[in-house]
């Protein structure tokens, strides 16, 4: 039977036409090869080769329904009107599950699992596969049936009661397996669907997301974020419009609730709290407290670390920037916990050495700067903010830049010009104009040029009783000042007073080229030259 099932894997573009009568005896003949009491490798490997085979077949049945594909092998009685039954295909994806869940040899899952997920996956896109019905009892036993442990939370405020999963170290690929066996069958899956299988689903992910085991987290939160976008979390003083589900939303409050408090769930609770930030963002306030301290905690703990390639440092700035997202409409929340949300990006800003987690709070202050016209944060809180990312000099010439274009483009925001965020952003704007990057800095400088009126008298002012050039000090700064002198003249002047007279007598090119030139040609190539005019200590000498 292999070395026939090997024939077909090789040539399956030759047997396609024939599968109504190989299909039948490839899925009756599937226990004896996947997975059982004796499982083994080969066995596992020729199934999933075969399997795979049925659904390429299976999709270029569908290519050929839709007119995408032609039939090379011409009209056939049995090839355009045959379908796999209905019995088949549920034989496929039981049999996809047990081999995603049950196979002991650790050699074989690593080989097995993920492919057989594939697989599953794949079957269950194509349209003709959508009809499959999967019996989610099969995970209760795994999912549903784990120890918890109970513990008591007691803060200086309160004691309350803490539910938190356990499993043995050998049953955690299993459970871990398991979950992702589920998210593969409700991915895709139409809203009717949840709403009719919403009960049985709240049950099979309330322990998972309750342990304190990542993989679960990230595998199970897809369908707890689909459950809170059809069964939104109801207000405090309301009654849920969906009694059957009352059960889900109280796990999802009392599990946000009392895990914001908890060290060890805390992953759990934030990953719920997204969702309902997205759902219903009128729901976050409840928990805003907890929130920032937990804000707070988070980023006292990432200034203090040490080790930024360790796991647990990435997984902090993970849990930070999804805490962040759930703070964006912050608006809402009272004047404490804004100044502790506020207190906190400031110490990520000066303090982070994680590249994303500074991507992040720049993205952030765009938004706030060029997006948001809301009451918080204030100007000079953005002021605030984006002067301190002034620091990001220290931490990579891309972010720095980065930041630079960020202020070039609040101060050519005609609705922000002359606002307070400008006024409070100056340093931050000389900043730019000693930029390492000649296109960037050019820029700066032009837009600088731009603002002051071109009469020498009144570039003198600016430059000697207006601008201060405090944010400037430890820099040679007098390159500027230079710059501002020279560009108030008419560079439209020609360059000499009378050159047809001076140059009648000569036909050379270079003579010719002078005679055409205007000031413009001169002065604006020693505008630019300036900035490379410093002394080699960095610094210049007064006499």
């Amino acid at each position: 039977m292999i070395i026939i099932y090997q024939l077909i894997i090789r040539h399956a573009d030759l047997f396609y036409p024939h599968r109504a009568l190989f299909i039948p005896h490839i899925i009756n003949s599937l226990h004896k090869l996947g997975p059982g009491l004796n499982p083994n490798a080969e066995g596992l490997i020729i199934s999933l080769d075969i399997l795979d085979v049925m659904r390429k077949w299976e999709d270029k049945m569908r290519q050929i329904k839709e007119g995408t594909l032609m039939d090379e092998d011409g009209p056939s009685d049995e090839t355009p009107e045959w379908v796999t039954p209905l019995h088949f295909r549920e034989a496929v994806i039981s049999f996809l599950t047990r081999a995603s869940c049950t196979i002991p040899d650790p050699n074989t899952r690593s080989a097995g699992v993920g492919r057989a997920l594939t697989l599953m996956r794949n079957f269950l896109r194509l349209p003709a596969w959508s009809d499959v019905n999967f019996k989610l009892d099969y995970f209760r036993k795994v999912l549903c049936e784990v120890r918890q442990l109970i513990f008591f939370l007691i803060t200086s405020t309160h004691c309350s009661l803490l539910l938190q999963t356990e499993y043995a170290k050998e049953t955690a690929p299993t459970i871990v397996a398991t979950a992702r066996v589920l998210n593969v069958v409700c991915t895709d899956r139409p809203d009717l669907w949840f709403l009719q299988n919403g009960a049985i689903l709240q049950k099979l992910i309330q322990k998972g997301m309750t342990s304190e085991d990542p993989l679960l987290h990230e595998t199970l939160y897809p369908i707890v974020d689909r459950l809170l976008a059809l069964y939104p979390l109801p207000k405090e003083d309301e009654e849920s419009s969906h009694p059957e589900m009352a059960e889900f939303h109280s796990f999802v409050h009392d599990t946000i609730t009392e895990y914001l408090k908890s060290p060890s769930g805390i992953r759990s609770s934030i990953l719920m709290l997204k969702s309902v930030a997205q759902h219903s963002p009128e729901r976050v306030e409840l928990y805003a407290a907890a929130l920032m301290k937990l804000l707070s905690k988070l980023t006292r703990d990432h200034a203090a670390a040490s080790d930024i390639r360790s796991p647990e440092y990435e997984g902090t700035v993970r849990l930070i920037m999804m805490t962040l997202k759930i703070c964006q409409n912050a608006a809402s929340f009272a004047s404490e916990q804004r100044r502790t949300y506020l207190a906190s990006l400031m110490l990520l800003v000066e303090k982070s050495n994680s590249p994303h987690l500074c991507q992040f709070l720049l993205d952030m202050a765009r938004d706030w700067a060029l997006v948001k016209r809301d009451a918080y944060p204030t100007m000079k809180e953005k002021a605030m903010l984006l002067q301190k990312m002034a620091t990001f000099e220290t931490r990579g010439l891309e972010l720095f830049n980065q930041f630079l274009e960020l202020i070039y483009d609040i101060y050519s925001q005609a609705s922000l010009r002359r606002s307070e965020l400008t006024s409070r952003l100056e340093p931050a704007f000389m900043l730019g104009c000693r930029s390492k990057d000649t296109s960037l800095r050019e820029r700066f400088m032009d837009l600088l040029d731009s603002s002051i009126p071109r009469s020498l008298m009144s570039r003198l002012t600016y430059i000697l009783a207006v601008q201060s050039w405090d944010s400037l000090s430890d820099h040679n700064w007098i390159y500027l000042a230079l710059d501002l002198l020279l560009s108030s003249v008419d560079v439209e002047m020609p360059l000499s007073a009378s050159p047809n007279v001076l140059f009648a007598q000569t036909a050379s090119p270079m003579a010719q080229s002078i005679a055409n030139s205007t000031i413009r040609d001169v002065v604006r190539p020693m505008r630019r030259l300036l900035f490379y005019d410093i002394p080699k200590n960095g610094t210049l000498k007064v006499p």
